[in-house]
This record gives structure tokens, C-alpha cells and sequence, in this order.
């Protein structure tokens, strides 16, 4: 092969790495751009109620939250208790 044929085979091959490099840059733009647009949308579908999103829970609604909490848990504890789901005579 002369180093003509190779200098034009290896131009050839550079020129492919060349285009398919632009081809995946693109794409990678075309795909940032869209995530972008996207998360434009959310923040300004959220923007009218990130204040209230931001304010600490109320101490009633915590002490509520809390108390219905451990009641179920006991309400539980007490029904497992009087209805075992495994006799303890039968593993034995």
C-alpha cells in the first residue's frame, strides 16, 4: 500500500471518528437541553408553593403524627400478643 492509500485511508477513518463524535456531542446537547426544559417545568409548577413546602411541620400536627403512631404500635403489640401467629407449644 502507498503512503498515499494511507494517508487517505487514515484521513477516511478520521473523518468517521470526526462525525460520530459530532453525532454523540449532539445527541448529549439534544438530551441536556431536554432534562433542562424538564426541570424548568417542574421548578415553575412548584415555584407558587416552595414557601409553604419550606416551613417547619406544626408542633400539633408533629404531637398528633407522634400519638397516632404509638398507639397503633401498642394496638398491635396487644393484638399480637392475645392472637400469636405461632403457638409456642406447636414448635416445640
Amino acid at each position: 500500500m502507498s503512503c498515499k492509500a494511507k494517508l487517505e485511508t487514515a484521513q477516511k477513518q478520521l473523518q468517521q471518528q470526526a462525525n460520530d463524535a459530532s453525532t454523540h456531542i449532539r445527541d448529549l446537547v439534544a438530551n441536556d437541553h431536554s432534562i433542562a426544559t424538564r426541570l424548568t417545568a417542574i421548578e415553575t409548577t412548584l415555584q407558587p408553593v416552595l414557601p409553604e413546602i419550606a416551613q417547619p411541620v406544626p408542633k400539633v400536627i408533629e404531637d398528633v403524627a407522634a400519638t397516632h403512631v404509638q398507639e397503633v404500635t401498642t394496638k398491635r403489640a396487644e393484638a399480637a400478643s392475645e392472637n400469636p401467629m405461632y403457638d409456642m407449644d406447636d414448635l416445640i
